[in-house]
């Protein structure tokens, strides 16, 4: 679903888009927080607090928020479709994944 809305936030701007997709991205961090390392946690809070408080002393604390998160989206979108296309290699049965190891980088492959 926070693809769907990310999509749609991102090329046809329809009106309201922008907090559902920061909803649901709100939604997907709350769920994948326990799987992140605790260096991703602090630089993360870094990075929103700091955003948040200038946006605040700027005048537009909840825009920037809202406006971090919609510009946010198309990184995040790029992340999903990493992780969908590994997931596909991974159980597709390839010969070729993941890469037998032949050896090091001076066998006699590199030799020639």
């Amino acid at each position: 679903m926070l693809c769907v809305a990310a999509m749609a936030q991102a090329f046809w701007h329809p009106p309201g888009m922008v907090c559902a997709a920061a909803a649901l991205t709100a939604a997907y961090l709350a769920l994948e927080f326990r799987q992140t390392s605790r260096v991703q946690r602090v630089v993360g809070y870094a990075l929103a607090l700091g955003g948040t408080a200038m946006g605040f002393a700027a005048g537009d604390g909840g825009q920037v928020f809202l406006d971090g998160i919609a510009r946010s989206l198309k990184l995040l979108l790029v992340f999903f479709a990493v992780a969908w296309l590994q997931r596909l290699v991974r159980v597709s049965g390839s010969p070729f994944w993941p890469m037998p190891r032949t050896g090091s980088a001076r066998s006699s492959v590199w030799r020639r």
